[in-house]
C-alpha cells in the first residue's frame, strides 16, 4: 500500500519534479547549467576553432615568407660560405 501512495504522490508532481526526484538535485542542476550554457559554449568553440585555423594560416605564411627570404639570400650570395649561411637554420620558424 505504501508503494501506491508514493506512486500517486509522484504522479501528481510536474514532469520536471519527477525527473529531479529520480536523478537528484545536483544532477538536475548540472544538467540545467550545461543545457542552458550550450549556445555560449558553441560560440566559444567556434571562436577557438577559427583562431586555431588562423594560427595555422599564419604559420604557413611565415614558412612561405622564410622560403622566399632564403631564395633571395641564396641568389644574392657571392660565396659558398654565404650560401651555406642562407640555408643554415638558426632561429627560423618551426
Amino acid at each position: 500500500m505504501a508503494e501506491t501512495t508514493e506512486q500517486t504522490a509522484t504522479a501528481r508532481l510536474p514532469m520536471w519534479a519527477q525527473v529531479v526526484s529520480i536523478v537528484g538535485v545536483p544532477t538536475a542542476v548540472l544538467a540545467y547549467v550545461l543545457f542552458s550554457q550550450n549556445p555560449k559554449l558553441d560560440g566559444i568553440s567556434s571562436q577557438v576553432t577559427k583562431q586555431s585555423q588562423d594560427l595555422e594560416l599564419q604559420k604557413d605564411n611565415a614558412r612561405a615568407l622564410y622560403g622566399v627570404m632564403q631564395r633571395i639570400c641564396l641568389n644574392t650570395s657571392k660565396t659558398d660560405d654565404d650560401r651555406k649561411a642562407c640555408v643554415t637554420i638558426t632561429a627560423g620558424p618551426r
